[in-house]
């Protein structure tokens, strides 16, 4: 089972890099992404690369203070060793299976009740997609309705937004019907996660690392740019860095892949940047955030071993 377990590093990070050159090759663009990429600034990207270890070390700091709250204590270097496990496990797996992943990580490492865990994760969960369905609608406020009229007329092949606007409507209804029984039970667990932590959890803290969690999310889409030679426009930034983490989080594939490739692309008329330059953008990104995840496991065992984490 050991040796299983640190295979899991080095496949999650080939398949995470694997299906980014997949999604580029398929898209018939590989040229003038690459193009685009080759200009790119070494130095930032080293930037990115340590921001990406930094995200689940913010992710595991945001778990231990709610675990605390529910009454169980990890240790940093635990907390941060177990996330960036189960963000390795959600890259490389289909569906949603990195917060279950997590809660049995953590029943095995430090015999915490997974009906607790799920909580805490489920509390999670809420917080993040709150945020971003709450940043994503000041995004479009902040750049206007009219400029995503292309995107809802799917780029002119519908005769009127409304249309667009009827049809992910009806998308909505559809899936909304299709997954209610699943809808409305994460939507339980995540009301009753809320309601079993209201009176324990400082949510302050909470909410300040939710905050810096997608703050340093969009910093790498910002960097990325920079790094790209590409325009740097604080509208175009949050809605490459607000948008498409929305619709990867919507999206039962590992980690979102392709998913959140697609709505970067797809953003293109909304933020004047070439389609060809994003696709390239994202998946740079893409394998960026993934490398940066087994960089960040090793930092971690590397600060255990010498005493600077405990």
């Amino acid at each position: 089972m050991k040796d299983r377990a640190r295979l899991v590093v080095p496949v999650a990070f080939w398949v995470g890099l694997a299906a980014a050159l997949l999604v580029l090759w398929l898209s018939g663009q590989a040229g003038d992404a690459w193009r685009s990429l080759s200009g790119a600034r070494v130095e930032l990207l080293i930037v990115i690369v340590v921001i990406g270890m930094a995200l689940p070390v913010i992710h595991a700091w945001r778990w231990r203070v709610i675990m605390a709250a529910l009454g169980h204590s990890l240790a940093a270097s635990t907390a941060a060793g177990l996330t960036v496990s189960a963000s390795l496990i959600n890259y490389a797996t289909p569906g949603f299976l990195g917060a279950p992943a997590k809660a049995i990580l953590a029943n095995r490492a430090e015999k915490i009740p997974m009906g607790r865990s799920l909580v805490a994760i489920a509390l999670e969960q809420g917080l993040d997609f709150l945020l971003l369905v709450f940043s994503s609608a000041l995004v479009v406020l902040y750049i206007g309705p009219a400029r995503f009229s292309g995107l809802l007329s799917l780029g002119g092949w519908l005769p009127s937004p409304a249309i667009g606007v009827a049809f992910v409507a009806l998308a909505v209804v559809i899936l909304g019907v299709i997954g209610r029984e699943r809808v409305a039970r994460v939507a339980g667990r995540i009301r009753g996660a809320f309601a079993q932590a209201r009176d324990h959890v400082s949510w302050g803290a909470v909410v300040g690392l939710t905050l810096l969690y997608w703050l340093a999310q969009v910093a790498v889409v910002g960097v990325l740019l920079w790094a790209l030679r590409l325009p740097v426009d604080p509208a175009m930034v949050l809605a490459l860095g607000t948008l498409p983490l929305l619709a990867g989080q919507l999206a039962p594939v590992p980690g979102g892949v392709g998913v959140r490739e697609a709505t970067m692309v797809a953003l293109s008329g909304v933020t004047g940047v070439g389609a060809a330059s994003l696709l390239g953008l994202a998946v740079l990104q893409r394998v960026l955030l993934v490398a940066a995840l087994p960089l960040s496991l090793l930092a971690i065992r590397v600060a255990r071993l010498s005493g600077v984490s405990r």
